[in-house]
C-alpha cells in the first residue's frame, strides 16, 4: 500500500490494512511456532521414554522444554514462524535483530494464564506486553 514498515525503532506508519495483514502473520507464525514446538516435543519426550528413560526425568526435561519455547525468537529475530511469513523482531533503539534474551524478555508474559489470549488482541500493533518490557517490536522482514 506504500505506507513505510521499516526494521527501525522509529513509529512505522503502517495503514489498517496492512495492521490487519501484519496481525494474521503474527497469529499464523505463533501458530507454526506452537506446532513445530509439540512436534519436537512429542517426538523427544516419546523416544525418550522408549528407550528407558525415568518418567521423572522426562517430566523435568519436558518442563525444561516448555521454558526453551521462551527463546523462539532469538535467532536473529526470527522464529520458526515468523521466518516462514516473513517478520521479525527487532530492537528498538537499535534496530538491529532481537537476540535470545530479547526473546525471553518479552515472551515472559506467555506463562501466565489468559495473558496469551489478551496478547491475541494486541496483534495488529506492532508492540505487545512483553515488546515494551524488552525494547521490542515485530515488523516486517527486508526481502
Amino acid at each position: 500500500c506504500g505506507s513505510p514498515v521499516t526494521p527501525s525503532g522509529e513509529e512505522a506508519n503502517i495503514c489498517q490494512r496492512c495492521g490487519g495483514g501484519l496481525a494474521v502473520r503474527r497469529g499464523l507464525a505463533f501458530l507454526v511456532d506452537l506446532i513445530v514446538w509439540l512436534i519436537f516435543n512429542t517426538v523427544t519426550f516419546t523416544g525418550l521414554e522408549l528407550v528407558g528413560f525415568p518418567e521423572v526425568l522426562v517430566d523435568l526435561l519436558n518442563w525444561a522444554a516448555r521454558f526453551l519455547f521462551l527463546f523462539k525468537d532469538g535467532f536473529s529475530g526470527y522464529s520458526p514462524g515468523k521466518f516462514v511469513f516473513g517478520i521479525r523482531v527487532i530492537d528498538v533503539n537499535t534496530g538491529s535483530p532481537a537476540d535470545f534474551l530479547d526473546s525471553f524478555r518479552r515472551n515472559i508474559p506467555l506463562l501466565f494464564p489468559l495473558v496469551p489470549i489478551i496478547i491475541a488482541f494486541q496483534l495488529g500493533r506492532a508492540t505487545r506486553w512483553g515488546d515494551g518490557w524488552a525494547g521490542t517490536r515485530v515488523v516486517l522482514a527486508r526481502r
